[in-house]
């Protein structure tokens, strides 16, 4: 990836944003700061994760949930979120997916 590669964030939130598969920091860091919630199961533990809210670069609402496919990496735990918008179009999105592309490795605390 080149600098040319990586979008200006300023320009976030696009709902016309073009598919574009790309891994870019600041797009995790504010997937992050939308927090991940805890859903307990039936014997009160934690069962799984859940993060949701608006895809910082295109706005349309996404969610992820982590529990078994959580991978430790350095002693962190994390999630690959992608973004899943559903409905919404993104020129150039494959027909079989969802969202805007975006996609990144996000921790959970």
């Amino acid at each position: 990836m080149t600098i040319t590669d990586i979008e200006d964030p300023t320009d976030w939130p696009d709902a016309s944003a073009p598919w574009r598969t790309a891994d870019e920091p600041e797009w995790r860091r504010r997937v992050y700061a939308l927090g991940w919630r805890a859903r307990k199961g039936p014997y009160g533990k934690v069962a799984e994760y859940v993060l949701s809210g608006p895809c910082p670069r295109c706005g349309h609402q996404m969610t992820a949930t982590a529990g078994a496919a959580v991978v430790l990496r350095e002693d962190t735990v994390v999630e690959t979120v992608r973004c899943n918008c559903d409905g919404t179009p993104h020129a150039g999105r494959p027909e079989a997916r969802t969202g805007c592309g975006a996609r990144g490795n996000v921790p959970i605390p």
